[in-house]
């Protein structure tokens, strides 16, 4: 069986082995249930990495070769943008 190193946490933290800072919607139903428990860090500064994932050595049709361009030239213009 595979399982997420998400899965694998939450697993760690129900077998008593720690804890583990997640986001809320990977550890939502858990919380919810009772089965584990949840606070939210307020001032946590959380810094997610979103990847635009496709197959290797794929031919790629011209709309997929131009939704990559258009998602990458967005990504361009959020670093580009004041925080």
């Amino acid at each position: 069986m595979e399982v997420s190193a998400t899965e694998t946490m939450k697993e760690a933290v129900r077998n008593g082995i720690g804890q583990a800072i997640m986001s809320h919607r990977s550890c939502q139903r858990e919380v919810q249930s009772g089965l584990l428990a949840g606070k939210t860090l307020p001032n946590f500064p959380a810094k997610r990495y979103i990847y635009l994932v496709y197959r290797k050595n794929k031919v790629l049709t011209p709309v997929v070769k131009a939704f990559i361009q258009e998602v990458r030239a967005m990504s361009q213009k959020e670093d580009q943008s004041p925080q």
